[in-house]
């Protein structure tokens, strides 16, 4: 049981005629959502409270700054002085999150205690992708980690080029994170990276860190009467290079690939991309799928995040 980088977060959409281009909204929001109970009383404890989607895993986190404040006093006050109109949100997850309904119902109840109207829908893991494509939520939640503790990419993709269509927009915090892809000096990068930590914090946007998420690695040393899940065979690496070209629109090429390798069980996998595609320097990019999800879901996330390069199984 081990502490990492990875986090599970809440998404807003902040288009100009979404409740959540509100600031005050935002950070009601913030205020209600009791991330300690979610952390101990959904997840185990396996984890802790972190204080940004810059977590304290990453190049540049200022420890220094406070956690997240559960307060639904301050949150009522907030919603009432707010534009809220009391629309009904929805607050969407997906079957491959780890305790996604559990966690929902208590943002869902703690939202709804301080005056806003929402509630819950989890679905298959292709139709929420659909969703964050098209910017048709009102909240996601989903887990992320930062490559190599690095958080250019995050901030990159999902922040400064909207990948999930969020319609939030700061300039400052933009060219903060324009610095940050081609700055090489590391204390003005790190610089850099802790004003977009404390930009985020006092804009309550466009995403809201809820849980950070220790590690939980089996070890079968010595223990007998327990068959593998996915075992290798003996002297056998899974090992498979796929070019861009191979693949076909519908993941296909890949997908009939793993099943081959590793029969239609479900598995962890990891991939190597040589490319980072959050900008123009090539860097190798780690994604580790640390939860047991269907292959059909690993194929398409494998396809969606493919770029360039050769895709390492």
């Amino acid at each position: 049981n081990v502490e990492s980088g990875m986090y599970n977060y809440i998404g807003l959409q902040c288009s100009e005629d979404s409740v959540f281009h509100d600031i005050d909204v935002r950070r009601a929001f913030e205020y209600c959502v009791d991330r300690e109970a979610i952390l101990n009383e959904i997840l185990g404890g396996a984890g802790k409270v972190p204080v940004s989607i810059i977590n304290d895993t990453c190049v540049g986190f200022d420890a220094s700054m406070p956690p997240y404040t559960y307060d639904p006093e301050q949150a009522k006050e907030l919603l009432a002085n707010s534009s809220y109109d009391g629309r009904k949100l929805t607050i969407v997850s997906n079957t491959s999150t780890k305790k996604a309904e559990e966690t929902l119902l208590a943002i869902s109840e703690n939202m709804n205690a301080v005056g806003f109207n929402t509630d819950i829908l989890i679905t298959e893991p292709s139709t929420m992708l659909d969703m964050r494509r098209s910017g048709n939520y009102d909240l996601f939640y989903v887990g992320n980690m930062h490559n190599g503790g690095d958080p250019c990419q995050v901030l990159n993709l999902r922040i400064l080029n909207d990948a999930h269509k969020s319609h939030y927009v700061n300039d400052e915090l933009n060219a903060l994170i324009e610095k940050i892809k081609v700055e090489m000096d590391t204390t003005k990068r790190n610089d850099y990276i802790k004003q977009c930590q404390w930009i985020m914090r006092e804009e309550a946007g466009p995403h809201s860190a809820i849980v950070q998420m220790n590690l939980i690695e089996p070890f079968d040393h010595g223990v007998t009467g327990i068959d593998n899940v996915f075992q290798q065979d003996q002297g056998t690496s899974f090992h498979t290079g796929l070019h861009r070209h191979d693949l076909t629109n519908n993941s296909g090429g890949i997908e009939a690939t793993i099943r081959r390798i590793a029969g239609k069980r479900n598995f962890v996998v990891g991939v190597h991309l040589p490319h980072q595609f959050c900008g123009k320097h090539e860097r190798p990019v780690q994604y580790a799928y640390e939860q047991r999800v269907s292959i059909s879901y690993i194929c398409l996330n494998l396809f969606s995040h493919l770029r360039n390069g050769i895709l390492d199984l």
